[in-house]
């Protein structure tokens, strides 16, 4: 303990960039550990799927949507701030997103967690994980 005091004095520096990068990781550890709850592989994303008013967004532009989606997802490529308001009508609903790998849409189920939507799901993966399961996409914009 007494050689504590001097060595933070002597490197002050590494010190504090130490607690940063700490502080980063628990931070991160903790988004994904609240994301992690709601990420649902493909195969449990299929039985959500079939539920009763499942809504399926896909998060991607309308570009890649149209090269493959899964079926019945709806697009939906504006910023996802305004996502909350434009899926008003279903916060009681199950809600899956997805994205190419799974990082956006765990974005905006949080954003929606925080909105108070009840139901919010993430594809684990997003579609690249749909596609290497080999599950059924579709082409086209419907």
């Amino acid at each position: 303990m007494d050689h504590l005091m001097p060595f933070i004095h002597d490197n002050l520096l590494l010190v504090i960039a130490f607690v940063v990068a700490l502080i980063a990781y628990l931070t991160l550890e903790m988004r994904n550990r609240d994301a992690s709850n709601i990420s649902l592989s493909p195969q449990l994303a299929v039985m959500k799927m079939n539920q009763k008013n499942c809504q399926v967004i896909d998060l991607r532009d309308k570009e890649a949507f149209e090269q493959g989606h899964i079926v019945k997802a709806k697009q939906y490529d504006a910023a996802l701030k305004d996502l909350p308001s434009s899926l008003q009508k279903h916060t009681a609903n199950p809600i899956l997103l997805v994205c190419n790998a799974g990082i956006k849409a765990k974005q905006a189920a949080l954003l929606l967690k925080k909105q108070k939507f009840e139901q919010v799901f993430v594809l684990a993966g997003g579609l690249n994980a749909w596609k290497k399961e080999n599950m059924p996409v579709v082409t086209g914009s419907k």
